[in-house]
């Protein structure tokens, strides 16, 4: 409703400006950056027909990472960026696919929900052609699961030198068994 992709995020731009402060610090310029660029991969995908552009997230990152590796040197930035693009329609797939809190403590497991929380929020306010009455459930639940699972990932009970010492060879399924078990344990609690 609100124009072309551009016009979109400069109205991102001018909503995540506005609620900057309460952001993590330490997650501020990443935030600001992933919303500068969160929508870099809709070019690649956008059918020119229906013009919707599925898978527009995973392929903006390659574009993000290009970008930020020209203007900084910063690895933990690049990738708390690129992390922001790739997962930013996430919140939203798993409100709109009703999962349950397993769902939201892997989504965790990859970028803080605040964090996603926040970038819902200016995203929805940018959609809206009256921001202020924009309803965001995608980040209401971010906020909401964020407070249950707590700010940072739980680690894994299982790591790679407890397999090892059990008499595990590393090879392909070494990381498949680790993810499976972390994945149980984040069901579980």
């Amino acid at each position: 409703p609100e124009g072309d992709v551009w016009t979109h995020t400069l109205r991102a731009i001018d909503e995540a400006a506005k609620i900057r402060d309460q952001v993590d610090p330490d997650w501020r310029l990443a935030f600001l950056f992933g919303v500068l660029l969160h929508d870099t991969g809709k070019p690649l995908v956008t059918d020119p027909e229906s013009l919707t552009a599925y898978g527009h997230a995973e392929a903006g990152i390659g574009e993000a990472r290009r970008f930020m590796e020209r203007i900084c040197d910063q690895d933990e930035l690049v990738e708390r960026v690129i992390s922001i693009v790739g997962n930013h329609m996430q919140a939203r797939n798993l409100l709109t696919g009703n999962a349950k809190i397993g769902g939201w403590r892997r989504f965790h497991k990859r970028i803080r929900l605040d964090i996603m929380g926040w970038h819902a929020y200016v995203d929805k306010r940018a959609r809206s052609l009256e921001p202020e009455s924009a309803d965001c459930r995608s980040a209401k639940a971010c906020f909401n699961y964020f407070e249950k699972i707590e700010n940072e990932p739980v680690a894994p009970v299982l790591t790679g030198k407890h397999l090892i010492e059990a008499g595990f060879q590393p090879g392909k399924d070494f990381k498949k068994i680790l993810e499976k078990a972390y994945d149980h344990q984040r069901e579980t609690g």
